[in-house]
């Protein structure tokens, strides 16, 4: 009779962890928008405190009424809620003491040190710096915090490395966005990194203080030595370059456009050490204990696979990512030792929540959605995809598995690819399953050559053989990125689309509970829901049109948008307005990514406003007479003389585009507002559109 009456156990009843993680997520988000009145930490304590007490004094007593399981649950999501706000607060550097943004009004200068080498720009080099000291009247303080160095470059290059010191002016500037339409929010995305300020130097401007070299970790020696290895025996550069990344992290030698290409076929995570590393070093670990094959000492290989893991990431530099994937293993593998029934769905929750405690950020980092999106795709979708089909060979079932592997990941992973970058590669399954075949040799026949670096002749043969399989690999990954249309490279998904899609795979994965006559009706409805966006969004494109002035400094690029496509009307450096960031990231926004054919005009009309574009300097002749609406001044500015633009073109708004001279360019900007003079600056004020 009970069996008649009997049911599947909710997720939440199988997670239990589940109801702590959402109200730490809601925390986290809620903080990130700002979305709460700042609140002092003692007070976001006192209330934990009262909430803890509360719960203590209800299950102490035994006190059952009517709301008796709503309240306990309320105040259980309150205090992790309070926890979370917590942990956000005690992460921000802008709410310690010891910050060095709160010393910059009155500092006179700052002592940072070097977390990593210099990276190479095109005019600059980037440095990413700890701040030690600042220096003032009343003497030298400790300080902490992040930022960012920007050194222009000379003909004497840049001689800093990880580990230096220098003092630097106290010219720090608040990080900002380019204010382009639909351009990557680099503010945000630094400030969840606990950067906050930048300066833009000149080497002349740094004094490099005396260096005493530390005497060198061992984990740093052993890093230095499988790069000595790998680059002895490896001659071929592209080569050299993948397996430096994939192996220690080291991508300045991979090959931009290859690395583009991995991209757009969706296997770059095969170059990115992350889970998939952590994986293949487990297997690696496990086939070294192949003759423990009972169940009862399965918990060896864990015990030894998560030190050795920890000390791979540790080599290979440490970068978030694979930070993130042993961090995740230790925790999955302690939750497989400890545990005599295993929920994977829960594990998953105990590791997210204590990384999230550790570093709430993690969060929204798009690495961290991407890793532990296709963890719990493959605990809900591999089974039931991999029953679908049931090979007899051994090689078709190995291979069905990879195959299998990669359709269930890419349920949850593929709608976050889109959302973030745009792009779905219709070869993901194939490049997928060759990349587990070919990638995984490399990578395992790169270990070995690192361990076996001292007999050369079994190096250098290593080497020659990985040469050749990379070769192979890239050609045919390119000839992978060259198939796929053009259209699945400028892919547009709005956050309540992705809402909805995550809303049908959740019903029918089970996570989402209904009766089962429920079921179908309900996803049809949210596919209506979805059509229904797509087809307003369809409708809107058809009917915009807009005329953009970007902000790409030091270049000047405008375009018009009129339906489906782009018309560039101002492109002084001749950009590539296909692979330019901010440009791209607008035509993919606006559905317009086909570039119109025609001639530019300096002068043209734009929905019944006349628009003027200037690429040089005007006669000084006042006699000139004309009416625009928007004047469009190009050319580098040097004396002020908007009043007389005014006179000759009585516009109604002048815009000026980047490239100025930054001191010229707020010189003018003042002079316009003294004046009374309508302008828009590009460099200060982000890009003009006109709709």
């Amino acid at each position: 009779m009970n069996n008649l009456h009997s049911r599947s156990p909710y997720v939440w009843e199988r997670a239990p962890f589940l109801r702590l993680l959402l109200p730490l997520i809601a925390a986290i988000v809620c903080y990130d928008q700002e979305w709460l009145p700042h609140i002092h930490r003692n007070t976001i304590l006192f209330s934990m405190i009262i909430a803890l007490a509360a719960t203590v004094a209800v299950c102490a007593y035994n006190i059952r009424f009517s709301l008796y399981g709503y309240l306990h649950s309320l105040v259980l999501f309150s205090t992790i809620f309070l926890a979370g706000w917590l942990c956000c607060q005690l992460n921000d550097h802008r709410y310690q003491k010891s910050w060095f943004g709160q010393y910059i009004d009155g500092a006179s200068g700052f002592q940072v040190k070097l977390d990593e080498d210099p990276s190479e720009r095109t005019k600059t080099w980037k440095l990413a710096v700890s701040v030690e000291n600042v220096y003032s009247s009343d003497g030298v303080h400790p300080v902490t915090g992040k930022a960012l160095l920007y050194l222009y470059k000379d003909s004497t290059g840049c001689s800093l490395r990880k580990g230096n010191k220098i003092l630097v002016p106290n010219k720090w500037k608040a990080i900002e966005n380019s204010g382009n339409p639909a351009a990557f929010d680099y503010q945000r995305f630094c400030n969840r990194n606990q950067i906050y300020y930048l300066q833009f130097l000149s080497c002349g401007e740094i004094v490099q203080l005396p260096f005493a070299k530390a005497s060198q970790t061992w984990v740093d020696a052993t890093h230095d030595w499988a790069m000595q290895a790998l680059e002895k025996y490896i001659k071929d550069t592209p080569t050299l370059g993948l397996m430096q990344a994939m192996l220690l992290g080291e991508e300045d030698n991979f090959d931009a456009d290859m690395r583009q290409a991995y991209a757009e076929t969706g296997i770059i995570h095969v170059v990115a050490i992350s889970g998939g590393h952590v994986m293949m070093l487990f297997w690696l670990i496990g086939g070294l204990f192949f003759w423990l094959r009972h169940k009862r000492y399965e918990f060896i290989k864990y015990l030894v696979a998560v030190p050795c893991v920890c000390f791979y990431v540790a080599v290979a530099g440490a970068p978030v990512s694979a930070v993130r994937a042993a961090v995740m293993f230790s925790f999955l593998a302690s939750g497989y030792v400890l545990q005599k029934e295993r929920e994977p769905i829960n594990q998953l929750c105990v590791t997210a929540f204590f990384m999230l405690l550790y570093q709430p950020m993690w969060l929204l980092s798009v690495g961290f959605q991407l890793s532990f999106g296709a963890v719990l795709s493959l605990i809900l979708f591999y089974q039931p995809i991999l029953r679908l089909y049931a090979p007899t060979s051994f090689g078709l079932r190995k291979l069905w598995s990879v195959a299998a592997a990669s359709i269930a990941a890419e349920v949850i992973v593929a709608p976050l690819v889109i959302y973030y970058f745009h792009l779905f590669p219709i070869g993901f399954l194939f490049a997928n399953i060759l990349a587990w075949l070919l990638m995984g040799l490399v990578l395992c026949a790169g270990l070995l050559l690192i361990a076996v670096s001292t007999l050369a002749p079994l190096a250098s043969l290593l080497a020659i053989g990985m040469t050749e399989v990379v070769h192979f690999f890239n050609l045919i990954i390119e000839v992978l990125q060259n198939i796929n249309p053009p259209a699945f490279s400028h892919l547009y998904l709005s956050g309540a689309c992705l809402s909805l899609i995550y809303f049908i795979i959740a019903c029918c994965s089970g996570l989402i509970p209904l009766r089962k006559q429920w079921v179908v009706p309900t996803i049809l409805s949210t596919f209506c829901l979805i059509l229904i966006l797509l087809i307003l969004r369809r409708w809107q494109t058809l009917q915009q049109q807009q005329l953009i002035v970007y902000n790409l400094r030091p270049n000047a690029y405008a375009e018009l948008i009129a339906g489906e496509r782009y018309y560039p009307v101002l492109n002084q450096t001749k950009i590539d307005p296909e692979k330019d960031f901010s440009t791209k990231a607008a035509h993919i926004q606006n559905a317009a990514w086909r570039k119109a054919e025609g001639k530019a005009s300096g002068i043209f009309l734009h929905r019944g406003r006349s628009i003027l574009i200037l690429e040089e300097p005007p006669s000084p002749d006042t006699s000139l007479q004309l009416k625009v609406n928007y004047l469009i001044a190009s050319f580098p500015l040097k004396h002020y003389h908007a009043p007389l633009l005014k006179r000759q073109f009585n516009f109604d708004k002048l815009i000026i585009t980047g490239g100025q001279k930054t001191y010229i360019a707020r010189q003018w900007k003042d002079s316009c507002e003294r004046q009374n003079i309508p302008a828009h600056f590009t460099m200060f004020d982000g890009a003009f559109v006109l709709r």
